[in-house]
């Protein structure tokens, strides 16, 4: 049964790992590697499912000051290809 049915189905556990992409000031050379260190460490955990996060500036829609300065990521959609 596939993550997606399990979840749906409500049955067994799963293990899902989160990250942010890189900063899209990285080197798109450094992004490859990044991946390729990311992915090697992650592959013995025997993960079920990897959530990108789509980090964006909400400046607009919370005022309050941020505790450290807002850096654009890559599109999770890039960084997955």
């Amino acid at each position: 049964m596939n993550l997606i049915c399990r979840i749906e189905a409500g049955h067994g556990e799963f293990l899902l790992f989160a990250l942010t992409p890189p900063r899209l000031a990285t080197e798109p050379g450094q992004v490859r590697e990044i991946a390729d260190v990311t992915a090697a460490r992650l592959r013995p955990l025997g993960l079920d499912g990897l959530i990108l996060y789509d980090i964006a500036d909400e400046a607009e829609r919370n005022p309050a000051e941020r505790p450290f300065p807002f850096m654009p990521t890559l599109d999770p959609a890039d960084y997955l290809a």
